[in-house]
C-alpha cells in the first residue's frame, strides 16, 4: 500500500494540503499580479477591516450551515421515521436535483464577477439589472431541463437505477426540482447582497426559516401525515425565502420591487405553462418507447422559442445574440 497510515486519515491530510496549495497559489498570483497586494506586516494590519471581513465570514457560514443542517437533517429525521429506504430515495432525489442544478450555477459564477464590479463602480443600477438577468436565466435555463424531466422523472430512474427505485423516489426527486426552480428566482438578488455587503438581516430572513422544515417535518411523520406533505412544507419555505429575498431589497435606491416581480417571476410563467401544456399532451398521445427524447426535444423548442418572443427585453435579446455569435466562432 502508498499509504501506511489509515486510508480515511492520509485522505483528509491529502485534502488538507490541497487546499493550503490553493490558497497558497492565488496569494503568489494576486502578489505578482496586483500592485496594490504586500506581503502582511503586523504593523501595516488594518484591525477594522479584518473585523469587517470576519463579519462577513461569519454570515456566510452561518448561511452554509443552515442550509446543510436542513439538507442533512431530513435526512436523519426520514431516516429516523420512515427507515433507510425512505432516506435512500431521499438521497436519489438529491442526486438528481444537483445534477441539474449545473448549468444555473454556471451561469451565476459567469455573472458575479461583473456584478461586484458594477457595485464596486457605484454603478447600482446596471448591478440590479445583472441581478435581474442572473435571476431570470438562472430561473429559464433550469425551468427549460426541469420540467420535461418532472414528466419523464420513472423513465429516467429506470434507465439510471434498473428495476430496484427506491419507493418515493420521485417525489423526493420532484420536490428538490421544483424547490430549486423556485429558489433560482431569486438567486441574483443573493449576488447582488454579497456586492453590497450587508449580509446580516438578509441572512438571518432568507436562511433561518429554512430550518423550520425540520421540526414540522418531524410533527408531519410522527402523527402519520403522508410523505407529500413534508414535500410540500420544503417547497413552502423555498417560496418564502424567496419572496423575502424580494422584499429586503424593497428600499434600496435602483431596485424596483414591482418590475422585478413582473419581468423577473410573472413573464418567465409564459414558457413554464407552455412547457407543461406540451408534456402532458405529449404523455397522452405518444407511446412510451418514443416519449423521452420527444419530450425533451418538443419541450425544450418550444420553451426557449416562447421565451426569446414574450420574456425577453430587447437588451437581454441583443446579450443572447452576442453571446450565441462568441459560441458559434469558437466552434467554427
Amino acid at each position: 500500500p502508498y499509504a501506511t497510515i489509515d486510508k480515511l486519515l492520509a485522505y483528509g491530510c491529502i485534502m488538507l494540503f490541497i487546499q493550503g496549495l490553493n490558497l497558497f497559489a492565488y496569494s503568489v498570483f494576486a502578489h505578482i499580479s496586483y500592485e496594490e497586494t504586500d506581503i502582511p506586516r503586523f504593523k501595516k494590519i488594518n484591525y477594522s477591516y479584518i473585523k469587517e471581513l470576519l463579519s462577513f465570514t461569519g454570515w456566510m457560514v452561518y448561511s452554509t450551515v443552515c442550509i446543510t443542517a436542513k439538507t442533512q437533517g431530513l435526512a436523519v429525521v426520514l431516516n429516523k421515521a420512515l427507515g433507510t429506504i425512505a432516506n435512500a430515495a431521499y438521497g436519489v432525489g438529491m442526486q438528481i436535483s444537483s445534477m441539474l442544478s449545473f448549468v444555473s450555477s454556471s451561469l451565476n459564477n459567469a455573472i458575479a464577477p461583473q456584478l461586484m464590479s458594477a457595485e464596486g463602480c457605484q454603478n447600482r443600477s446596471h448591478m440590479f439589472f445583472l441581478a435581474e438577468v442572473g435571476s431570470k436565466f438562472s430561473f429559464l435555463l433550469l425551468a427549460m431541463i426541469g420540467i420535461p424531466t418532472l414528466f419523464e422523472m420513472p423513465t429516467l430512474l429506470k434507465i439510471w437505477l434498473g428495476d430496484n427505485v427506491p419507493s418515493n423516489t420521485i417525489i423526493w426527486s420532484s420536490t428538490f426540482i421544483i424547490a430549486q426552480v423556485i429558489d433560482m428566482l431569486s438567486t441574483g438578488l443573493g449576488l447582488a447582497n454579497k456586492a453590497i455587503g450587508n449580509v446580516a438581516r438578509y441572512t438571518t430572513f432568507t436562511t433561518t426559516p429554512k430550518l423550520l422544515v425540520l421540526p414540522i417535518g418531524w410533527v408531519l411523520l410522527k402523527f402519520d401525515y403522508p410523505l407529500w406533505t413534508v414535500c410540500a412544507t420544503v417547497i413552502f419555505f423555498e417560496t418564502l425565502c424567496m419572496f423575502v429575498r424580494i422584499w429586503l431589497f424593497r428600499r434600496l435606491d435602483g431596485f424596483d420591487m414591482r418590475k422585478y416581480i413582473d419581468t423577473v417571476i410573472i413573464k418567465s410563467m409564459i414558457p413554464v405553462l407552455v412547457s407543461v401544456i406540451i408534456c402532458r399532451y405529449l404523455h397522452s398521445v405518444v407511446p412510451i418507447e418514443y416519449r423521452l427524447f420527444a419530450t425533451y426535444f418538443v419541450s425544450i423548442l418550444f420553451f426557449a422559442i416562447t421565451t426569446y418572443f414574450y420574456v425577453l427585453t430587447v437588451k437581454e435579446k441583443e446579450i443572447l445574440t452576442t453571446m450565441l455569435k462568441k459560441f458559434m466562432s469558437k466552434i467554427r
